[in-house]
């Protein structure tokens, strides 16, 4: 068993979200929340994502194994303690990728040793989660141009040696293409109205054939004139046009409203695919 550190709240959000397309679609489900100080939880790995686990107590909540322990990323973050072992809470009202893992997400394939280019990187609170998965022997490119966002990020990566802060537009790959390797997996999170067409520019640079995308969209920072579900399913075109291949979509409510995560395939040879899609 283990004692629960609580070092604070978290801030919250909620609402619904809506999405469609010919995938595997999923709608919102339950799941987060928190301890109160003093609590005695059990930790155990996620059933099916590598890297990732679950604080098991009054309430069920996700967390990653801090990769430097007694060191808190995000302000006011909670940490459970476990046979000298650190783990830090994964709020889904804070990242993205934590309420789709929360919403039934089947895989985000960055696990343990995965080289990770991460576009909209912000100031590093899902980033230092992917930090935490991915562990030493993996690397997270981490991109971010706005100047307040990417003083944190490099501050974050100064203490996380598996984190490259790359302070660039996305939108411009080539001018950090001396910085970046192949990576297993894009992981994007930028509201920007072009933003499939952003994954398909950096994955033509980076993303190695056979490898997985996870991107989050807000239909409304595209298009708030047509109906969320018209808007995604555009993306899902402009991102099949890309050679990519998605094989799931689900929306993020109650965590985030009007959001949806796609993911899928790179440049899959037939027979991967089919066992991705499996």
């Amino acid at each position: 068993m283990a004692a629960f550190r609580d070092d604070g709240g978290g801030r919250g959000g909620g609402g619904s979200s809506r999405g469609g397309s010919a995938m595997k679609r999923r709608g919102k489900r339950g799941g987060g929340g928190g301890y109160r100080g003093g609590i005695k939880v059990e930790v155990n790995p996620h059933s099916r994502l590598e890297g990732v686990f679950i604080a098991k107590g009054k309430k069920d909540v996700l967390c990653t194994k801090n990769m430097v322990p007694g060191k808190a990323v995000v302000f006011n973050e909670k940490r459970v303690s476990v046979q000298n072992k650190e783990y830090r809470v994964w709020n889904p009202y804070r990242c993205k990728l934590a309420a789709a893992i929360l919403c039934g997400i089947e895989g985000i394939w960055a696990k343990p040793g995965s080289s990770v280019l991460y576009l909209g990187a912000a100031s590093g609170t899902t980033v230092s989660h992917v930090s935490d998965i991915v562990g030493p022997n993996g690397v997270v490119y981490a991109v971010e141009y706005s100047d307040t966002c990417s003083r944190d990020l490099v501050k974050l990566a100064n203490k996380r040696t598996n984190i490259v802060p790359i302070i660039q537009d996305a939108r411009y790959p080539g001018k950090y293409r001396m910085l970046v390797g192949m990576v297993d997996v894009i992981i994007s999170d930028i509201a920007q109205p072009d933003q499939a067409r952003i994954l398909g520019l950096n994955a033509s640079y980076f993303l190695k054939a056979g490898g997985h995308f996870v991107i989050s969209i807000k239909p409304n920072s595209i298009d708030s004139t047509i109906p969320a579900e018209l808007v995604l399913d555009v993306q899902v075109k402009r991102l099949q046009v890309d050679q990519f291949k998605p094989v799931e979509q689900l929306t993020l409510e109650p965590y985030w409203r009007d959001h949806a995560v796609i993911r899928g395939g790179y440049r899959m040879p037939k027979k991967i695919y089919a066992t991705t899609t499996s």
